[in-house]
């Protein structure tokens, strides 16, 4: 079982529609919630770990992540109300967001709501910008901090600055993470926001192999995907497709490379640390196909095993 912790929230895009009178479309989404639903429907078990409101919006959440299959039986439910994120989608398919959570669902989980999954989870997925809120950002760390020991913890930051209200307690808890974790998954935004324009990807990569993760892949919108692990370095061309929006993507390729390390059996410390290049671009090559799919459809609708099965 993939076991995912973090928020989930409404996106907001503007329909374009109306002349005085501003239209909005919601959909279900958020990091985590997009992972947990992507790696379910590619026929993964799958459990969420996050506070969902009792809120319209939260029951809207809640039921949509029972549809696709994924396990609520960790999830907490709280009175405080869904977070919110409005979503502008530029010419070129490539999104920014404006985030109402002050006081919301996704900062309520506390130390006492860490789970005890027992042996069924083989891997925690945490990040996001849950990471960047006081009391859940802790709770999350340290359940990565005690899967690590024994479990794949893989974690992408998904840095998202203007939710990040103390920073040192941020990127304290980053390097936290990063030592806990087996798999990194980042994107080069991410890299830029977390150590400035220009930083050095590949010292950075490499810095972290050393630290405790035995992957480290890092995307960069249509550009090669660069991994680095026991096989070393390596660069993936994902397909071309054309783009209506990248929301989602970042998310359909974590979902579809923790999917597909699972079911080759891989899924363990022991195995990542021993991964040759003949497997990683393999995974590199399903987890690029799955990103192009959500890109080619309007928001974070991610592919089913189904749509992977066709041809490209």
């Amino acid at each position: 079982m993939i076991l995912v912790c973090g928020e989930a929230l409404i996106d907001f895009f503007s329909t374009g529609k109306g002349e005085r009178a501003l239209a909005m479309e919601g959909h279900v989404g958020g990091s985590p919630f997009n992972v947990a639903v992507g790696a379910a429907r590619l026929g993964r078990e799958v459990a969420f770990f996050g506070a969902l409101s009792d809120d319209f919006f939260g029951k809207r959440l809640r039921r949509a992540l029972e549809e696709e299959g994924v396990s609520l039986s960790f999830a907490k439910r709280t009175g405080r109300p869904s977070p919110l994120s409005f979503v502008s989608v530029g010419e070129d398919g490539l999104v920014a967001y404006s985030f109402r959570n002050e006081g919301a669902a996704d900062h309520d989980l506390l130390e006492t709501d860490l789970p005890d999954p027992g042996d069924a989870v083989s891997c925690v997925s945490v990040g996001s910008y849950t990471l960047g809120l006081d009391s859940a950002g802790e709770t999350v760390t340290r359940l990565a901090e005690r899967m690590g020991r024994e479990r794949v913890v893989s974690f992408d930051p998904n840095v998202r600055p203007g939710l990040i209200g103390d920073d040192a307690a941020w990127r304290a808890r980053f390097e936290r993470v990063i030592r806990a974790a087996s798999i990194v998954k980042i994107s080069t935004e991410d890299i830029g926001h977390a150590f400035g324009p220009g930083a050095d990807v590949e010292a950075i990569a490499r810095g972290w192999l050393r630290q405790g993760p035995a992957l480290v892949l890092v995307t960069d919108g249509p550009q090669p995907v660069r991994a680095f692990g026991a096989f070393g370095s390596v660069r993936f061309q994902g397909p071309a497709v054309t783009v209506v929006d990248t929301v989602g993507a970042g998310d359909s390729f974590h979902a579809a490379l923790l999917s597909f390390i699972e079911a080759e059996g891989r899924m363990t410390r022991g195995a990542l640390e021993t991964l040759d290049l003949a497997f990683i671009e393999r995974a590199l090559a399903f987890a690029c196909r799955a990103a192009a799919i959500t890109c080619s459809r309007r928001g974070a609708d991610l592919p089913r095993s189904g749509d992977m099965a066709r041809p490209a």
